[in-house]
């Protein structure tokens, strides 16, 4: 048996389930402190504005009757004591001090396609050190509006960046670089994954990870609204100048590169695009089109003359050939490739 329940209440309030006994476990998370686009929407009209606390109640394995019985009286006693709400989605129902009843059925959303932001370079271990600092000192001299004001491993997110204050980031980065980092609106999660040692450090030396070309990217997801500030394409210029790139974009929609594995050039429609030496060397015609920023980056976007962007060629992208995790295969990648492979 494994059932998980949300306890809202209005503040953070120490829980102490019963215990199970034998065959059993009941266990509450510590609270979590929510954000009102944390909660489902159907949900605000159950919880109100005050209950921002989110406690996880989970029960494990096979408690006795006796002990379900007592975790039941437990839990509708801190329901009435705190006012709080029980969601139960398993169920489909809540369960309030004075009411109950069914869960509102899901609402259709909007329709709202993110778009893209994306940054892939080779220096894991520089970006680890310094290289996160770097693109928020430039976020916060560029465009503010993107700055990350919340930070962690897991949703919801309860790491704060406040009155500008980066330092608490930092150091959760510094210390494991897997963390999740949320912006406001128009702009959205912003995602890291690195393969630097401090993140493969965690997994087992044999692993069939180590096996596939893996870069580091940085990724922040954009709002339509995202598109239409002036500030955005510098901001991704000069990002793109500090974690030099070998290839960074901007799209409409989402990325087909995840996460830390490299195949090649993305395919489909580009809003702007960024190369490094390695793909300048191999794409003559994007360089000839461009515009040289710092170092050896190169900047591919629309102009007043040239409105439509060159699209790659077909044998330095992705050709979207998978193996076995860990089968180094040759088919998988383009002709022109610009990396060496690990060993098989």
């Amino acid at each position: 048996m494994s059932y998980d329940l949300d306890l809202y209440l209005s503040k953070a309030t120490p829980l102490d389930p019963p215990a199970a006994r034998d065959g059993g476990l009941f266990n509450a998370a510590p609270p979590a402190r929510c954000e009102d686009d944390d909660i489902p929407d159907g949900y605000h009209v159950i919880l109100g504005k005050r209950r921002r606390w989110l406690h996880r109640l989970h029960i494990e394995g096979a408690p006795t009757t006796d002990a379900l019985a007592a975790f039941e009286d437990w839990l509708t006693d801190t329901i009435s004591r705190t006012n709080g709400v029980l969601i139960d989605e398993q169920s489909g129902r809540f369960q309030g001090a004075k009411t109950s009843g069914p869960l509102p059925e899901a609402q259709p959303t909007a329709d709202i396609k993110l778009g893209e932001m994306s940054f892939f370079f080779e220096d894991v271990e520089g970006f680890h050190r310094n290289g996160l600092a770097q693109v928020l000192q430039i976020i916060a001299k560029v465009l503010p509006q993107a700055m990350p004001t919340r930070f962690g491993q897991y949703e919801p997110l309860q790491g704060r960046v406040e009155n500008g204050d980066t330092g608490p980031l930092l150091a959760a980065f510094a210390e494991d670089p897997d963390q999740f980092l949320k912006a406001k609106t128009p702009f959205a999660h912003i995602f890291l994954s690195l393969s630097c040692k401090a993140e493969l450090a965690k997994w087992h030396p044999k692993h069939f990870i180590r096996k596939e070309l893996l870069v580091g990217t940085l990724r922040f997801e954009l709002r339509p609204k995202a598109f239409d500030d002036p500030r955005l394409l510098p901001l991704f210029s000069e990002i793109s100048t500090a974690t030099r790139v070998f290839y960074s974009e901007i799209r409409d929609r989402e990325c087909p590169v995840r996460a830390w594995f490299w195949h090649g050039l993305p395919n489909g429609p580009v809003r702007a695009f960024c190369l490094g030496r390695k793909y300048a060397d191999l794409w003559p015609e994007a360089v000839a089109r461009g515009q040289p920023l710092k170092g050896d980056t190169i900047l591919v976007a629309p102009n007043r003359l040239q409105p439509a962007l060159p699209e790659p060629p077909k044998d330095l992208c992705d050709p979207g050939k998978r193996t076995q995790p860990g089968a180094i295969n040759p088919a998988s990648y383009p002709a022109r490739f610009p990396f060496t492979l690990p060993d098989a």
